[in-house]
């Protein structure tokens, strides 16, 4: 994956409607619906905190160890989530909360949910091969920043992937993703829509439509991690610099 741009938003959002929003606002309510919410940001954002890890001078054994019991930590309970403030973005929440779940004895930790209840992160491999790819010199801090917007790109990657597919256009889809952040070099479309059996005309527009919807599911990515449009533009163009 070669995109890295956080592109401006393109529409606006019922902030009441988001994942992190509802995390905040459940927890003051029905506990179990706040669970579910943090459990899909935290399966969604595993490799930031796998990253910092490994940046921190953890083995790849142990760094899966930990995330693993930080996730746990974080989704069974212990955190009391009414006490989060409302403005609190969720990277600032989930790196702090790692901050302080390393300070702890963690080590003494046991999985609150038993064997059958423990969550199920990415494959090692996956996040080795991620991690290597990055910058040896990384601080931890940073490595957590840029894999955390990486991985808000690779969610909406990963939408418009499946959108494409639903809709009959995988191949077409494919084809055409490595040119969703960097236009096509002269002659590309046309050596492209050769082997699609399709015109080059054909080929730009739907080019132009899939760089519009991935801009609307990077936006609705960053908007499930905020609460309002204020923290909506601070966490792209956050994001957008630690990318640079």
């Amino acid at each position: 994956m070669t995109e890295t741009r956080i592109p401006e938003h393109p529409a606006a959002v019922r902030f009441a409607d988001t994942r992190w929003t509802l995390v905040g606002t459940a927890a003051r309510g029905e506990r179990l619906e706040a669970r579910r919410a943090l459990l899909e940001l935290c399966l969604q954002y595993w490799y930031p905190v796998y990253a910092y890890l490994r940046r921190c001078g953890h083995a790849p054994l142990l760094a899966e160890d930990i995330a693993c019991a930080f996730f746990r930590d974080l989704v069974h309970s212990r955190l009391p989530l009414a006490s989060v403030p409302t403005q609190t973005r969720f990277r600032d929440f989930l790196l702090e909360s790692l901050h302080h779940f390393l300070a702890t004895d963690w080590r003494r930790m046991e999985n609150p949910g038993g064997p059958a209840d423990a969550l199920q992160g990415p494959a090692i491999e996956d996040l080795e091969a991620r991690h290597r790819r990055e910058s040896p010199a990384a601080s931890a801090s940073l490595a957590f920043h840029r894999g955390y917007a990486l991985e808000l790109i690779a969610s909406a990657h990963r939408r418009l992937s499946l959108e494409a597919a639903h809709a009959g256009r995988g191949p077409m889809y494919q084809a055409l993703a490595p040119f969703l952040a960097t236009p096509p070099e002269p002659g590309t479309l046309e050596s492209l829509a050769q082997r699609l059996s399709t015109r080059p005309l054909v080929l730009a527009i739907a080019l132009k439509r899939l760089r519009q919807r991935f801009q609307e599911l990077v936006h609705d990515e960053l908007a499930q991690t905020v609460s309002d449009a204020a923290g909506l533009e601070r966490e792209r163009l956050e994001l957008l610099a630690v990318l640079q």
